[in-house]
């Protein structure tokens, strides 16, 4: 009895230690993969040293692992740019019995963002503060607006086609 409560009271200030130094210990997941949207890469391996860089890379090996035992994708924050919906199926889920699980990297925040990112912002008109970027063609239609990561208001988006000049539009954005 001696021994169980000595290994049990050294693995809480085993966990004690970990927790002090900021350091989360994982489950030891029976198959894990890892993914990054930064430090990534779909060549690589997707371990924790060397993640996936896209969630549709690490869907494909998920439910191929899955045959042989449970499997957690971990995801690190940063924002995961995709460009089609990403569609799961029963086929995603799990196979003979063992299932796939998605979840953040401890105290990280994984963001997945269908959104354009505008570029290469101009100076249009230094004393109104007024800054001119072409947009692509894929955010044209767009109904939400983020700028610095902050939702803004669309007061109007009338834009006549028959406008040469994007400036002299017909729209404002507050």
């Amino acid at each position: 009895m001696k021994k169980a409560i000595s290994l049990f009271l050294a693995l809480v200030m085993l966990v004690s230690v970990f927790a002090g130094l900021g350091i989360t210990a994982y489950a030891a997941d029976a198959q894990a993969l890892w993914v990054d949207p930064v430090n990534g890469s779909d060549s690589a391996a997707g371990t924790q040293v060397a993640p996936f860089q896209t969630i549709e890379k690490a869907k494909a090996a998920a439910a191929a692992l899955s045959a042989g035992g449970d499997v957690t994708v971990w995801l690190h924050g940063g924002t995961y740019r995709v460009s089609n919906a990403i569609t799961f199926t029963s086929a995603d889920s799990g196979k003979n019995g063992h299932v796939i699980t998605y979840k953040a990297v401890s105290g990280e925040v994984p963001v997945i963002s269908g959104g354009t990112p505008i570029t290469g912002w101009t100076i249009y008109d230094a004393q109104k503060n007024i800054y001119v970027a072409d947009v692509p063609a894929a955010a044209v239609n767009s109904r939400q607006f983020y700028v610095d990561g902050e939702k803004i208001e669309i007061k109007a988006a009338a834009v006549s086609s028959k406008e040469e000049d994007p400036v002299k539009r017909d729209y404002e954005i507050k």
